[in-house]
Formats: C-alpha cells, structure tokens, sequence
C-alpha cells in the first residue's frame, strides 16, 4: 500500500511540474523512468502505458525511445528499429538515440543498449 502511495505522489508532483514546464523533455524522461519502475516486468501493462503516453506527447522522442527500449527487451527488433527512427526524427541531436540504433542491429534482447540521462540544477538550492 505504501509504495502505491509513494508512486502516485510521483505522478502527481510530476505531472504538476509538467503543467508549469510543459516543455521539460527531462520531465518526460522521468515521468517513463518512474513507469518503467512502477510496472517493472509487467511488460504488457507497460507497453498499453508507454503507447498511452505516446498517444498524448505524439512528439516526445523521448517516448518512443522507451518504447524501442520495451521492444528490444521483449524480441521485437523491427518494432524497436522503428521506434528508434521516429525518436530520432524528432530529435535527431540526441545522441544516444543515434547509438542505440546503431548497436540494435547486432543486439540480441538481453543485450544493454538502452540508457536514462536526466539532470538537476541545484545552484538554488541551499547548503
């Protein structure tokens, strides 16, 4: 009971934060980080969230990056590869869109090619 409490408090103060930074791509970022968590290996339950999200942020790259993370995971290379194309359409400066496409080629399912990068400024914080 108490860890679906923590995750709904999660939710909310990230959806709060998304209302004031609608932009944030980290946001989004931590937002799928905190699904991925959530629904761990309840990988069909994941994937219906994931594709939930994309139908909402139809331009998160970011989303579609977590997706082709999903299909990697479960065997779908094609899916993944596509997944992979369109996050890297939308946002073709990210680099570690352009490596995973480049590894999952040779990647088999178990392989670790997928990677989270989110920051924090903490200049206004005091110490």
């Amino acid at each position: 009971m108490i860890v679906v409490f923590i995750f709904e408090n999660i939710f909310y103060n990230l959806d709060r934060a998304r209302e004031i930074n609608p932009d944030d791509v980290e946001l989004d970022e931590i937002f799928l980080i905190a699904v991925h968590l959530k629904l761990q290996n309840n990988f069909e339950e994941l994937s219906r969230e994931y594709q939930n999200y994309l139908d909402a942020h139809p331009n998160s790259a970011i989303a579609y990056y977590f997706m082709a993370s999903l299909d990697h995971k479960l065997g779908n290379k094609e899916e993944a590869i596509k997944n992979l194309d369109q996050a890297i359409y939308l946002r073709p400066s990210e680099q570690r869109f352009q490596d995973a496409r480049s590894k999952i080629i040779f990647a088999n399912k178990e392989d670790q090619i997928f990677s989270v990068k989110f920051s924090f400024d903490i200049s206004e914080i005091e110490f």
